[in-house]
């Protein structure tokens, strides 16, 4: 079997999989969505997850030639984002059937009772993995930029009195948020930076919070067009790539 491999710095990939991995499947029947994504293409690498309602997408440079996927099983996605916080590089090896983690522990480390290295080994999930990038929305979409946690502080609000659905309520300059049920209502107002017509879409509370409590970015980008439409979530770095999205599936809007 060949085997491929590249090395990423470990801090990086602990961040990146917490931006992804709360968007696995728990489904026992879509097995190959219970786990993250790993897809090595054009010297980047890309970590997805999906659960059918919404898809995380992250993706960093990398140096390394070698190009491949796997997906890496959800349980083992857990034990990687709680590596001890030794050594600076992580060195991945994969094959069709499993895939391997070393850390190299730095000798100032050694007190701590780790020796040389640490070893995470996994079998893959089998199966190919969706085709992802049909999910993505490609037509034009609204944008408003939006800081992340004052967003996440008004969608918490608002989720304590419904938690299936609020809604977003967005107009030049400012975005509502809303929550309504039979305890009553609730109403949250922020500024963002929009300029555009009026609209407004609805969601699941908790599709929302996951990537706004799972990125360490200030701001990001919010892209929307109707409430029939998805809402992506992006996270533009200073080369202006994408180098973070998530797809969230509307709800109805009344």
């Amino acid at each position: 079997e060949e085997k491929k491999e590249f090395v990423f710095d470990r801090n990086e990939l602990v961040t990146m999989l917490k931006s992804v991995s709360y968007a696995q499947s728990v489904n026992e029947e879509r097995y190959m969505l219970k786990g993250v994504f790993f897809q090595l293409a054009e010297e980047k690498l890309a970590l997805v997850a999906t659960d059918g309602r919404r898809l995380a997408v992250t993706k960093n440079k990398i140096d390394t030639k070698d190009e491949g996927e796997f997906i890496l099983p959800s349980l083992s996605v857990n034990e990687i984002e709680k590596l001890p916080d030794v050594g600076k590089q992580v060195k991945v090896s994969f094959t069709d059937r499993q895939v391997s983690f070393e850390l190299s522990v730095e000798e100032t480390e050694q007190k701590f009772g780790f020796q040389n290295s640490i070893y995470l080994v996994s079998k893959v999930v089998e199966g190919k993995y969706p085709n992802y990038k049909q999910v993505i929305p490609k037509d034009d979409f609204n944008a408003a930029t939006v800081e992340r946690e004052l967003m996440q502080e008004c969608v918490n609000r608002a989720a304590l009195v419904s938690d299936e659905k609020v809604t977003l309520r967005i107009k030049s300059g400012t975005m509502e948020i809303t929550g309504l049920s039979t305890l009553g209502d609730a109403c949250e107002s922020m500024s963002i930076v929009y300029e555009g017509d009026d609209a407004a879409v609805s969601f699941n509370p908790r599709f929302i919070l996951d990537p706004l409590r799972s990125i360490p970015q200030d701001k990001l980008v919010l892209e929307f067009r109707d409430d029939m439409s998805p809402g992506v979530f992006k996270v533009i770095n200073q080369e202006e790539d994408v180098s973070f999205l998530c797809v969230v599936m509307p709800i109805r809007t009344d």
